[in-house]
């Protein structure tokens, strides 16, 4: 089962985003950014609920993606799986709810970044209909 995220899902997203893509940040930290993201326009949470265990097992975010360039698109800012459960339709499936929602809301494509080292990951974007464009850096500056 796919649902939106809620608060109770707070600690096993935060053991995914250490587990899965080596994230390790507080339970504090994520419920203050959960927080925000559901308090601002424009986020999609979801996670996926394993129907027999009720546990939660993956999830989603993503976020709508303006610019003065293109059209209106949803950018995925983060998509795990519990490592136990990578391999069983999971990821995919929260792709494709994704996905729903963008042809719902009219949305002319949805975007990603994977880093380069992830190679397993660009296949699973590849086998789910999406190709690499560019390559690019990234870069930031603290504040």
């Amino acid at each position: 089962m796919i649902r939106p995220i809620e608060k109770d899902d707070l600690v096993v997203i935060r053991e995914i985003n250490e587990q899965s893509l080596g994230y390790d940040c507080s339970l504090e930290q994520t419920e203050r950014q959960f927080f925000r993201c559901t308090s601002t326009l424009g986020h999609i949470l979801l996670v996926y609920i394993d129907d027999i265990s009720g546990t939660v097992q993956g999830y989603i975010h993503a976020q709508v993606y303006e610019s003065l360039y293109s059209d209106t698109g949803l950018n995925i800012l983060g998509l795990a799986v519990l490592p136990g459960h990578q391999g069983q339709g999971i990821g995919a499936s929260l792709l494709k709810a994704v996905e729903q929602i963008a042809q719902k809301e009219g949305y002319h494509f949805i975007r990603l970044n994977s880093a380069e080292s992830r190679l397993q990951a660009h296949l699973f974007y590849e086998k789910n209909g999406y190709h690499s464009d560019k390559m690019q850096k990234r870069f930031i500056k603290h504040i």
